[in-house]
C-alpha cells in the first residue's frame, strides 16, 4: 500500500544490517506503516499508533479484499466518512498523492494507484501471517535486554502527512535512549538523529518525503543504533 516514508526501496538492505544482531532476541517493530520493512525483517511483534491501519491489516488477514479501483468521487466521499472503516482508510491512504494521508486523489495516468496498493497490501499481509499485529504507540512498549527494536518514526521536520497527527521527536528519542539503558538494542531510521546516537549505516536513496522541498532528489537514509552490539 502506498505509504509516505515507506521503506520498499531499502527494506532488504535494512534487514541485512539488522537481522545479524537479533540472534535469539525478540524483534519488535512499533511503526509498521506500509509494512515493507515488516516483510523483510519478519519481526515477532509489530504495532502502530494508527488504529485504522491495524484494523485494515487484520481485516485483510480475515479475508477482506480492498477494491480494484477507486474513483475520485469515492475518494471525495471518503473524506467525510468513518476513518475507522477499513475501506475508508484504504481509500484515503493508499489512493492519495504520494501515499500521504488525505493528500489528494492520486491522478497518475502512468499507474493504477488503487491496483498497486491492493496488490501490495494483500502480498504483504500474506507474507507476515506469523507476526502479531497490535494497535499501540511506541511508548506502550517497555524495552528490555532480550529485545531488538526497529523504529521508523515520522521524520523530524519533514512531513505531517500521517493519520496519527503531529509527532514529538524529542520524546521519542528519550524513549530510545531509555530503552538502550534498559539493555535493549534500538535501531532507528531517520534523516537526522541526536548527537549521542550512532549512525550504523547510510543508504543513499530517492524519497517522496522531500519532493515538495526541492524536487525529486537523492537523500540519505540513516540507520541509527543505540545500545550495545555485543
Amino acid at each position: 500500500m502506498r505509504y509516505i516514508g515507506g521503506k520498499h526501496r531499502i527494506a532488504k538492505l535494512l534487514a541485512g544490517s539488522i537481522l545479524p544482531h537479533v540472534r535469539d532476541r525478540r524483534l519488535i517493530e512499533p511503526f509498521c506503516g506500509g509494512m515493507s520493512a515488516t516483510v523483510a525483517l519478519q519481526p515477532q511483534f509489530v504495532s502502530d499508533a494508527c488504529s485504522p491501519l491495524i484494523r485494515l491489516i487484520n481485516s485483510v488477514r480475515g479475508g477482506w479484499e480492498p477494491p480494484a479501483e477507486v474513483s475520485e468521487q469515492m475518494y471525495q466521499e471518503a473524506l467525510g466518512g468513518d476513518h475507522n472503516n477499513p475501506l475508508t482508510f484504504f481509500i484515503l491512504q493508499g489512493n492519495s498523492y504520494g501515499g500521504k494521508w488525505r493528500g489528494g486523489y492520486a491522478r497518475d495516468a502512468r499507474r493504477n494507484a488503487t491496483g498497486d496498493s491492493t496488490r501490495a497490501l494483500i502480498r504483504k499481509v500474506g507474507a507476515t501471517m506469523s507476526t502479531i499485529f497490535t494497535n499501540a504507540c511506541y511508548w506502550d512498549w517497555t524495552p528490555g535486554p532480550g529485545d531488538v527494536f526497529y523504529c521508523d518514526p515520522p521524520y523530524r521536520g519533514v512531513t505531517n502527512g500521517y493519520a496519527t497527527g503531529p509527532f514529538d521527536s524529542d520524546a521519542f528519542w528519550d524513549w530510545v535512549r531509555d530503552g538502550a539503558q534498559r539493555g535493549a538494542l534500538m535501531f532507528v531510521s531517520e534523516f537526522q538523529g541526536p548527537d549521542w546516537a550512532t549512525v550504523h549505516v547510510e543508504y543513499p536513496s530517492r524519497t517522496d518525503l522531500r519532493k515538495r522541498q526541492g524536487g525529486d532528489q537523492k537523500t540519505v537514509e540513516k540507520l541509527y543504533i543505540v545500545g550495545d552490539l555485543t
